[in-house]
């Protein structure tokens, strides 16, 4: 599961995401105060547009299990399944409307391209919003991609340049 975190005025609303990037139709509102506790609990068993909701107590590490302990931390996506002759050009199109930092994209032991890039954007909303194009196909290729959301500390842990002798995977192209 993947979370998005929320603001509504002080509070925090963590909805929880498959891994295809869509609403999994949980979500976690912490609360300060009691009256936003009653406020909350208020909503209980009533209409949210054509369902309606539950309202339960929950503890913090209640969330973090039932969220796999994987919030959103780093405006980061990890892609998979891109053609070897892929652009920045093109993974920028790929997530029109979206602000695109930096594109890693990872290279395999023989130096050539293997597939795999890390994308990073301006903000976790947009990384977040990036996991809708799971497995929708890129550019020309007809290829479909799948996309994960990363941290940065997987990013550089993946991609720094390693030396030739190590013969490992890993080595990077950085377009940024």
């Amino acid at each position: 599961a993947v979370v998005s975190t929320q603001s509504t005025g002080g509070d925090q609303v963590f909805i929880s995401y498959n891994n295809d990037g869509r609403p999994s139709g949980q979500c976690y509102f912490c609360v300060e105060t009691q009256s936003q506790y009653e406020a909350v609990h208020s909503k209980d068993k009533q209409n949210f547009g054509h369902r309606w909701i539950e309202v339960f107590d929950s503890s913090g590490p209640e969330m973090e299990r039932a969220t796999g302990g994987t919030r959103v931390k780093d405006p980061v996506v990890k892609l998979r399944g891109l053609p070897f002759q892929i652009t920045r050009q093109e993974i920028e199109e790929f997530f029109a409307g979206l602000l695109v930092v930096n594109v890693t994209m990872l290279m395999n032991e023989n130096g050539m391209r293997s597939g795999a890039a890390y994308i990073q954007f301006a903000t976790k909303e947009e990384a977040q919003t990036a996991l809708k194009k799971h497995m929708q196909t890129i550019g020309d290729s007809g290829r479909y991609v799948e996309v994960f959301m990363a941290t940065m500390k997987e990013m550089e842990n993946e991609s720094p340049v390693r030396e030739a002798t190590e013969g490992r995977r890993g080595t990077v192209v950085e377009e940024g």
